[in-house]
């Protein structure tokens, strides 16, 4: 295991799997005919043209990924909403081995012009599983609906961390379906709080005394500047 997020990105066997990644979502776009394109991640821009095998990572996200490292070793179980090109969940699998992962994605685009999500986040979902097997559980479909179910299907199962990456307008009740899997110490991260609707989101939970920010993560004065790492209270 990396014991530091730069020796993880220096280390072959990540560099290795992260190529292999974001071949399998080349390669499902183009064998549909369609521009190798993926949505925002935490480690390329949005729709860049510049290929995802060579281009350098964004620096706006340097924080974003440095902190996922970290709170990735928090704990043993992760569930994240909004899968993508898997790159997020890559990243934490390395920065933890011994993570059990499980991701829940829509896996549709938002109509033309947009990433194609809905033929490389399968893809994603795909290569994760053969690559991981037996840590990676994927769920499709729409959290309103799925979340409930998967909940309901698993009373007793403890999340460590949740990382709420999905539609905006459903942070807060993504939260409170999942709330019931959560315990003490888990980690909520919502992700691009500077968003409005995300961050009303999250001042709703805050101001129903729901959580509260980690302080390890997320300082309380600057909550909203990166990722909010956040607590229960």
């Amino acid at each position: 295991m990396a014991e530091t997020y730069d020796d993880l990105i220096a280390a072959p066997a990540w560099r290795d799997d992260l190529r292999a990644l974001n071949q399998c979502l080349i390669d499902s776009l183009t064998a549909e005919g369609e521009a190798p394109q993926i949505a925002g991640s935490p480690f390329y821009r949005h729709m860049q043209h510049t290929s995802i095998l060579d281009s350098k990572f964004t620096t706006r996200n340097e924080a974003k990924r440095r902190r996922l490292f970290d709170i990735a070793r928090t704990g043993r179980r992760l569930f994240e909403i909004g899968v993508n090109g898997g790159h997020g969940i890559l990243l934490q699998k390395y920065a933890n081995p011994g993570l059990s992962c499980t991701g829940l994605d829509l896996c549709q685009t938002a109509g033309q012009g947009n990433p194609r999500a809905d033929i490389y986040c399968p893809a994603a979902m795909g290569w994760l599983s053969s690559r991981f097997p037996g840590d990676m559980l994927f769920l499709i479909g729409d959290s309103g609906t799925v979340l409930p179910a998967h909940v309901r299907a698993n009373p007793g199962l403890g999340i460590d961390i949740l990382r709420i990456d999905g539609a905006r307008s459903n942070y807060y009740s993504d939260f409170i379906t999942m709330r019931p899997l959560l315990h003490q110490e888990s980690i909520v991260v919502f992700d691009d709080p500077h968003w409005p609707t995300a961050r009303a989101c999250i001042e709703r939970a805050m101001a129903g005394g729901l959580l509260v920010p980690d302080r390890r993560f997320s300082p309380p004065g600057d909550l909203f500047a990166q990722d909010a790492v956040m607590r229960l209270p």
